[in-house]
């Protein structure tokens, strides 16, 4: 089993959009891969860190 650990910083005010394009794009990427499980996102709101697992 393999994990990735993602960490990136926004510029401000992206959180909406990083969020919208990340379940549009990235998830469906994602579920394309074998041996994909699932993906969890912590952001704090109005914060520029998010982590992604």
């Amino acid at each position: 089993m393999f994990a990735r650990n993602v960490a990136l910083r926004l510029r401000p005010n992206t959180l909406n959009e990083f969020g919208r394009v990340f379940d549009a794009q990235i998830i469906p990427l994602l579920r394309k891969q074998p041996g994909f499980k699932d993906v969890i996102t912590f952001a704090m709101t109005g914060g520029a860190d998010v982590v992604a697992n």
